[in-house]
């Protein structure tokens, strides 16, 4: 009977122990679940931070730069570049302003004289009208 209690107290123990490994293997069946998931998103992140890194090389050309680091500091170029090219074309708009400025005020000046000069042709016009009159027509 002794030997019967031990045989059912090792059976009991091997299937307590059995409980024991079935609810470690489900807890790291749980955590491996886990970590798929995990691995899962980061790998999805990588994946799109990888199509976004290839959307930035397509917009920018100028750049055969492989890194990030690299394409940064060409956009950076560019762009200081960019800026002192507007910086020369505000110049230049600011010149052609002042020549256009100078162009209208010598225009208008142009166009007083004609004025002035049609003025005085048509003064003179009447003039020589009025000289040339017989007496006969001014008595008329």
């Amino acid at each position: 009977m002794k030997e019967q209690y031990e045989e059912l107290l090792r059976e009991k123990e091997m299937f307590v122990n059995q409980i024991g490994n079935h609810e470690r293997d489900t807890q790291t069946i749980d955590q491996l679940r886990d970590n798929i998931v995990l691995l899962t998103n980061q790998l999805d992140e990588t994946k799109y931070l990888s199509q976004q890194f290839d959307v930035l090389k397509n917009l920018v050309p100028f750049s055969n730069k492989t890194s990030l680091d690299e394409i940064i500091q060409d956009i950076i170029l560019y762009i200081n570049n960019l800026t002192k090219e507007i910086d020369r074309f505000q110049q230049n708009e600011q010149l052609l302003n002042q020549q256009i400025l100078s162009l209208q005020n010598e225009c208008q000046t142009f166009k007083q004289q004609q004025f002035n000069e049609l003025e005085r042709q048509s003064s003179y016009q009447e003039n020589t009208k009025q000289t040339r009159r017989t007496p006969i027509q001014e008595v008329c």
